[in-house]
């Protein structure tokens, strides 16, 4: 049988757009199969008539001013930039000066950890000061969205002391949605067809030539190609095929055994829309751009506004998204509304009669994403390394949890894509006569 594609592509997100394009400008054929009806992955920005701001369920921000992102271009990526200004909210407002320094100053002992440390076992004989610690608590299960004591502390240690220095957040001034579509409009029709509603069961391989078995709408069907790439997210990875797992066939040994070296992160969030609606804490005449509330729900809010309209983030990661979880997304509303009142100094009453609209998407258990994003395992530092390698110049990955540059992040699925494809088009060429 004649293959039907040179590549097929597992996954329309951020890394498999950008693999596609790279590849489509080498005259490559390739099929983009998506479990979703829509391409993005976990991003997810939602549109209402007459509002000003895109509404992100999923990625928002990008952090620093990564080379894959920005060499999108094409007007693609307009960055605003997000001003360090945060507080913390317990029976007063108390600002938080020099948030990233402290933190990896706090993390300074880790940088020689062994490998197979975790963050909560360095805590304990790091003898820092209590707010030192609490500080690394906050960022660690918020920001990276991962247990104490489930998370490496080195490569924590690692990030922190490379953006300590020059720490810098930005949003996409027109929402993620319009990189998306950069990406598939940059996508030639005589040389990649995207499948949407299209889920992968089954890859079955050997060197130069794949089956893929998958499920939809409109029943199973099968696709043959030389090569594939699995941009698949890594809770999906991890998953058994009756939960929605892939099955590979065959499956190298390292595989399996190297997959639980990284973890999923765990991350729910709420976008409350308002008209203006209650301001943020202000310090020194500016109002605060992170807002810190310990032990609420959500304990860490963010509000953007435009045009007399306010939308507030509410945000929780890491045991207390696991926590919100398990009450069920029809408690996450009034738990964000609880937070917030506590954040502005409010009563719930009040911040729900000023509420137009509340949205949320539950990718925990989204059967196609299965959790935020990856973070890694004690003892797994050169997972990520491992799980990218290319299985016999056939079976090639990609995704933010294998980018060793910007890992966990919307550049690390790009940048993963583009080098992945990279590999694909060497690969390809070298079979040719």
């Amino acid at each position: 049988m004649p293959f039907e594609a040179d590549v097929a592509i597992v996954g329309a997100g951020a890394a498999g757009l950008a693999a596609a394009r790279l590849l489509a400008r080498h005259r490559l054929r390739c099929v983009l199969l998506e479990g979703a009806t829509m391409i993005g992955g976990r991003l997810r920005t939602l549109r209402r008539p007459g509002w000003q701001m895109p509404i992100e369920l999923g990625a928002e921000f990008v952090h620093g001013r990564p080379a894959p992102t920005l060499a999108l271009g094409g007007g693609a990526v307009e960055l605003v930039h997000v001003p360090e200004q945060r507080v913390r909210v317990d029976a007063e407002v108390q600002p938080m000066p020099d948030t990233w320094p402290r933190f990896a100053a706090a993390l300074g002992g880790a940088l020689n950890a062994p490998v197979d440390q975790s963050i909560a076992e360095y805590l304990q004989g790091a003898n820092l000061q209590p707010e030192q610690s609490e500080l690394v608590r906050l960022i660690v299960q918020g920001y990276h969205a991962a247990p104490l004591d489930d998370v490496a502390a080195r490569p924590i240690a690692e990030d922190a002391a490379r953006s300590a220095t020059d720490f810098e957040q930005f949003r996409t001034a027109r929402g993620y949605d319009q990189v998306l579509a950069s990406l598939e409009h940059g996508l030639p029709a005589d040389a990649v067809r995207l499948q949407l509603g299209r889920r992968v069961t089954r890859i079955a391989w050997c060197p130069g030539a794949v089956t893929l078995e998958t499920t939809g709408t409109a029943g199973p069907a099968q696709l043959s190609s030389k090569c594939c790439l699995v941009t698949a997210s890594l809770g999906v990875l991890q998953a058994r095929p009756v939960d929605g797992g892939i099955v590979f066939e065959p499956e190298p040994p390292t595989f399996r055994r190297t997959l639980p070296l990284l973890g999923m992160g765990s991350v729910v969030r709420v976008v409350l829309r308002f008209a203006p609606g209650p301001a943020l804490p202000v310090v020194a005449g500016v109002e605060t751009s992170f807002v810190h509330v310990p032990g609420a729900p959500f304990d860490t809010l963010w509000r953007e506004a435009r045009a007399g309209q306010a939308q507030i983030t509410a945000w929780s990661g890491g045991p207390a998204a696991r926590e919100l979880l398990r009450l069920g997304p029809s408690r996450w509303v009034d738990a964000a509304l609880e937070s917030l009142a506590r954040a502005v100094g409010s009563s719930v009453s009040d911040c729900r009669s000023a509420l137009i609209e509340a949205h949320y998407h539950d990718f925990e258990n989204d059967p196609l994403t299965r959790g935020a994003y990856s973070y890694v395992r004690p003892g797994g530092e050169s997972a990520r390394q491992t799980l990218a390698e290319p299985w016999e110049k056939t079976v090639f990955w990609a995704g933010e949890a294998l980018d060793l540059q910007h890992p966990s992040t919307v550049a690390g699925a790009l940048g993963s894509g583009e080098h992945a494809a990279r590999e694909i088009v060497a690969a390809l060429s070298a079979q040719r006569p």
